[in-house]
């Protein structure tokens, strides 16, 4: 294993800490993508601060490029799989954060390549039958899982109701129904 897989390794293995994130950056630093670093440590910063703070605002309305990480598209890996991609801003403190699946059996034959290798922790998920959210609710990658939004016209109620019952879902922090198909759904 090389260096920047090592480093990478401990990005994945820690998610929620910032050091081996700037432990990599200073890596990139020192082997020439001094702009790849400035971005992974802007980004940390922009986690760090409130968006009222002039630095946020600053990202937001003058530097986006900071906050959707445009330039460092092709840093991103390539997915084994056309059932899986990268959406428009997928990157959260420098590193690949949100995955769109397209079918979820992708994910769970992926999932725990994925998960050992980034720092993945939104999915962006569609409808799939209850045997594959059962899989799902009890893939041992999932606990690393902090946002998922479901993207489906239909209502996920099944899938909620897995992830209600599952003891894997404990850092899940935010579920977002992105298109609502009946008045009831918000």
């Amino acid at each position: 294993m090389d260096d920047y897989t090592a480093l990478m390794c401990g990005v994945a293995a820690a998610p929620d800490d910032d050091l081996p994130r700037l432990v990599l950056a200073d890596w990139l630093d020192e082997h020439g993508d001094a702009d790849r670093a400035a971005f992974v440590r802007a980004q940390c910063e922009l986690a760090r601060v409130p968006p009222w703070e002039p630095f946020a605002v600053v990202c937001r309305h003058f530097r986006d490029d900071l906050v959707t990480g445009r330039p460092f598209r092709d840093a991103l890996p390539p997915l084994p799989t056309p059932f899986l991609d990268w959406p428009d801003a997928p990157f959260r403190r420098g590193f690949p954060w949100a995955l769109r699946v397209r079918e979820l059996p992708a994910l769970l034959q992926e999932g725990p390549r994925l998960f050992a290798e980034h720092p993945v922790g939104q999915l962006h998920l569609p409808n799939a039958g209850l045997d594959d959210w059962v899989r799902f609710a009890a893939a041992p990658w999932l606990p690393r899982v902090r946002s998922i939004h479901f993207y489906s016209p239909s209502p996920p109620i099944e899938p909620v109701r897995v992830l209600r019952d599952s003891p894997l879902a404990t850092g899940l922090d935010e579920i977002v129904f992105e298109v609502a198909s009946r008045p009831s759904m918000p």
